[in-house]
């Protein structure tokens, strides 16, 4: 049990010692900190492998039925799903909430958010000969778009009586 009710983290610049503490306050000086440099170069590698772990997860755990091109917007969610809940645990909430708003910020100005459909359509699938190749289909919109969909779904469903329920119980029949 911590004596104190709470705990204060407080970085100075040009502190006179490296560390104080004080009744639940500890005060740094920052030069003990790392610098932002050292820090951002590894969270974009980070979120990577979040979100090819996740993919890999969900590609051999999840049974789509028939999955093909109309049911890979749903594994894009999820995926998304899973690496927004690998954020907010690794980095907290703010960044979880940040990177949130920047994925909303992305897929607004996107060029192609006129031009592309979530799922493909006949014509698309045509203009490729027939199929997509993975990465047509991963496009960096599609899974932009995908997890918003998700998120509209389960708003709505969450307006129902027993709707927030429902909608955990298709996310873990889907698992």
């Amino acid at each position: 049990q911590d004596p104190f009710p709470a705990q204060m983290v407080v970085a100075l610049e040009g502190a006179s010692s490296e560390a104080c503490s004080f009744f639940g306050l500890l005060l740094l000086s920052t030069d003990v900190l790392h610098p932002p440099q050292a820090i951002e170069p590894a969270r974009p590698l980070r979120l990577l492998l979040a979100r090819m772990l996740a993919r890999s997860w969900l590609e051999v755990g999840v049974w789509l039925s028939g999955s093909g091109h109309q049911d890979a917007w749903l594994m894009m969610a999820l995926e998304a799903r899973l690496v927004r809940a690998y954020i907010s645990r690794a980095f907290g909430h703010n960044e979880a909430m940040y990177h949130l708003a920047s994925e909303r910020r992305a897929l607004c100005d996107s060029p192609s958010a006129t031009t592309e459909a979530l799922v493909p359509t006949t014509d698309e699938l045509q203009r490729w000969g027939g199929a997509l190749h993975p990465e047509q289909l991963w496009s960096e919109f599609r899974m932009r778009k995908a997890p918003w969909v998700l998120h509209m779904i389960e708003r709505q469903l969450g307006r129902h009586e027993h709707g927030a329920r429902v909608f955990e119980l298709m996310l873990a029949r889907l698992a």
